[in-house]
């Protein structure tokens, strides 16, 4: 039970699908499969953003081609029902035109440069063998057997797990080592390429999981 009481610690006190975290088969690959998504949108928005800060110079040409017509001002729409107290500010209608020409292809920018550039790959699972987003039952610990690739993959995929990684690593670092010698950790770092096939290491551009050794622990015989 140690298992599920440790990740019962990262649970939202309160959330909309509260019954998708019981206790179940299915919350551990609902609960991986949330955190995949919500890096992907996090990721996905500040892409948004940095191409449409990179198209704005652009956009301002396009907005302050809106800004006029062929006569020379820009297009006043003409309303069905006439207002009493129109705004007759010479320059409401051009500064209309240009937010409308400026921002809105700066967010059309953005949103086509964060399609081209996010990998939307890392929820696909075609071969449906990705031990991740399998069922499995949350009561039982997982299994201690190391697989290369199932690491590899939460390595490359889950924050949680780049941040785990990250507190190991820091501590091998050389200026970790030179300032807090005493405290650091000199053992040397694994290159999974060295010892492993190329094809046992998760592929965030390939939208297959796969084994090169054939090495499933669960199939294994107890």
């Amino acid at each position: 039970m140690d298992f599920l009481e440790e990740s019962f610690r990262s649970d939202p006190w309160i959330h909309y699908r509260f019954r998708k975290l019981m206790a179940g088969p299915k919350r551990i690959p609902w609960k991986n499969a949330r955190e995949i998504q919500s890096s992907y949108r996090i990721v996905f928005a500040l892409h948004w953003l940095l191409g449409s800060a990179l198209f704005w110079p652009a956009a301002v040409l396009i907005g302050r081609r809106w800004k006029h017509g062929a006569g020379g001002v820009p297009c006043v729409p003409v309303q069905r029902f006439v207002d009493d107290w129109p705004r007759i500010e010479p320059t409401r209608q051009a500064r209309k035109a240009f937010t409308w020409g400026a921002v809105g292809s700066c967010v059309l920018a953005g949103y086509i440069f964060a399609k081209l550039t996010v990998n939307q790959s890392i929820m696909q699972n075609p071969w449906y063998n990705r031990p991740d987003l399998k069922p499995y039952p949350a009561m039982v610990a997982e299994n201690k057997t190391r697989d290369i690739t199932l690491d590899s993959l939460k390595t490359t995929l889950y924050g949680s797990e780049k941040r785990k990684q990250n507190a190991i690593d820091r501590k091998r670092s050389a200026w970790y080592r030179y300032f807090f010698t005493l405290d650091a950790d000199f053992e040397v770092k694994e290159n999974p390429y060295a010892h492993y096939h190329k094809t046992d290491i998760f592929n965030s551009k390939s939208v297959t999981y796969s084994s090169y050794t054939n090495d499933f622990p669960e199939h294994l015989q107890r």
